[in-house]
């Protein structure tokens, strides 16, 4: 700015300098030259000092709060006004453009009126003094969606004429136009494909675009197809005149990745093929709140998911804005091992005095025992047996059954008897007969009966 106020003095004094030449080219003597030349002089002060009082020169500046804002934040613009003349400016009218794709809440201005017309803003000061300190406009905006965003003020009126700028022209180089960029990251769950058609200002040449500050290797034309996340920017040759300058975006176009869900589960297996088993899941990153799903369709916000048998399950979990993480888990049923033996005690003879006397390992808990494997009872001993095969069970304290099947054998014991006899005589009665008697168990008792 200050070197454009020099270049306009240098530029007056050498003008003024050539129409006083020519003048005194014009003179034919030394005194009359003399006096020319002395005229001359104090003609060139006296203009270069109502020049310097005169210059007009105001130059509009923008900050923002942000040039990396989310999505659903705000953020503020401000424009700033100098008055860089000597003289006071009236009738002063800045045009604020702000994106569509912010919602306008605040204006406020140091000094001077607004007038708001959609997202058009018009700054009006009437007087704006020499060596004034500069003013300014605070513009607060909420952002609603993703991309580079470029704020446009430009000084649209003015009493006055600046040295060094025409207002409303639309000419970037100026200096009474000011643009500022804040750049809103698209962002996307993890997992989904990202394809972003980023598009550079038309009408310039040599474009080159890079990713992380990184050239982009055949990425030259206006139009480039974002595929991964990073910070893209562009270059490209701008006509200046009849020369040309690199020109480059004053915002990245971002891409990002919203945190990652992790989803892990904690498994009670189901127990013999009972349908008692669970899952307790537990979701960490992602944003906001959480709710869970067996289906991936419908959501509840319990994390625990019960009365599940043996197999494999997807479960699934979206958080606050949308994002999905899944896990999968296998439920593999608790069968115990249950070992059941028995001790047996045989019928005799065919009576119903056989007994057994189950034993179980395995399994959890305490026991109980059935000879149908319906109704069951605490103690493992049956009794009243007679010769024949049985089916037992025991039952665990998880509801696991195991199984046996035992033969009772009846316990008929083979006695023989043998017999040393002496006949009567003489038809008397003085026969015997001696008994000896082998097998059988314990002690023997012997009957006779007459034929």
């Amino acid at each position: 700015m200050k070197n454009l106020y020099i270049h306009h003095l240098l530029f007056v004094f050498l003008s003024v300098q050539l129409i006083f030449g020519g003048i005194n080219a014009e003179a034919k003597s030394e005194a009359i030259g003399l006096a020319v030349k002395k005229n001359k002089r104090n003609n060139i002060l006296r203009l270069l000092s109502k020049l310097e009082t005169d210059l007009t020169d105001v130059s509009l500046s923008q900050t923002t709060s942000g040039s990396y804002v989310t999505t659903g934040s705000n953020v503020t613009f401000t424009l700033t006004l100098n008055n860089e003349g000597q003289t006071n400016i009236s009738g002063l009218e800045i045009t604020d453009i702000l994106p569509s794709e912010l919602s306008l809440l605040n204006v406020s201005p140091s000094i001077g009126t607004t007038s708001i017309l959609n997202n058009i803003i018009t700054w009006r000061i009437d007087n704006f003094p020499a060596f004034s300190t500069p003013i300014t406009l605070n513009i607060t905006a909420k952002v609603n969606s993703s991309g580079v965003f470029n704020n446009f003020a430009e000084v649209t009126a003015m009493n006055e004429t600046d040295i060094d700028s025409k207002p409303k022209n639309n000419v970037l180089v100026e200096d009474d136009i000011a643009i500022a960029c804040t750049s809103v990251p698209y962002r996307y769950c993890s997992g989904a494909q990202i394809e972003i058609s980023a598009s550079a200002t038309s009408g310039y040449n040599n474009y080159q675009w890079y990713r992380n500050g990184e050239i982009i290797v055949g990425a030259t034309s206006q139009s480039y197809t974002i595929t991964s996340e990073g910070s893209y920017t562009y270059t490209a040759d701008v006509s200046v005149g009849t020369s040309s300058c690199t020109g480059t975006l004053c915002c990245p176009i971002v891409v990002e990745r919203y945190p990652e869900i992790v989803l892990t589960g904690i498994q009670t297996s189901p127990s013999c093929g009972n349908s008692n088993g669970s899952v307790s899941l537990t979701a960490t990153g992602g944003t906001g709140s959480y709710s869970y799903s067996r289906d991936g369709v419908n959501y509840f916000s319990t994390n625990i998911f019960s009365g599940l048998v043996a197999g494999t399950y997807n479960f699934y979990v979206r958080d606050g804005i949308g994002c999905v993480g899944n896990t999968t888990v296998t439920l593999v049923s608790n069968d115990s091992n249950i070992s059941l033996v028995a001790t047996q005690t045989s019928p005799s003879c065919g009576n119903s005095n056989g007994s057994v006397s189950l034993t179980a390992t395995g399994g959890t808990g305490s026991y109980s025992y059935s000879r149908d494997g319906i109704n069951y009872f605490s103690t493992n001993i049956f009794s009243g047996l007679v010769a024949g095969t049985y089916n037992f069970y025991v039952k665990d304290g998880s509801g696991c059954v195991g199984s046996m099947t035992l033969t009772l054998v009846s316990n008929n014991s083979s006695l023989s008897l043998t017999g040393i006899q002496t006949s009567p005589s003489c038809g008397n009665s003085n026969g015997s007969v001696s008994l000896t008697a082998t097998g059988g168990t314990g002690s023997y008792s012997y009957k006779s009966r007459w034929c």
